[in-house]
């Protein structure tokens, strides 16, 4: 019985951690994301709102930390490449 509890709530941490969206600010990136995706520096958004997956990668932060804060913040230490999509789609939405 004590394994599928486990298995249980590891799946649900995993739900809700691919849901739950965090504002990731990308001031200390900007240039990065500027280059990867050919546009000028400026046009890059201070923040962006991204899956807490995402979020965990790019501010080097365990993805548990959002597990239950949908619209959380965190700073960019790193870019990536889902990282670099969601400022793009930004970009032109």
């Amino acid at each position: 019985m004590r394994p599928l509890l486990f298995s249980t709530l590891v799946i649900a941490f995993n739900a809700a951690a691919q849901t739950a969206t965090v504002n990731v600010d990308v001031s200390g990136v900007r240039e990065q994301i500027a280059k990867s995706i050919n546009v000028p520096a400026e046009r890059i958004p201070v923040s962006v709102q991204v899956p807490a997956t995402v979020a965990a990668d790019v501010c080097k932060l365990d993805p548990k930390v959002f597990s239950a804060q949908d619209g959380a913040n965190c700073a960019a230490r790193s870019t990536s490449a889902a990282l670099n999509a969601a400022v793009q789609q930004q970009l032109k939405g």
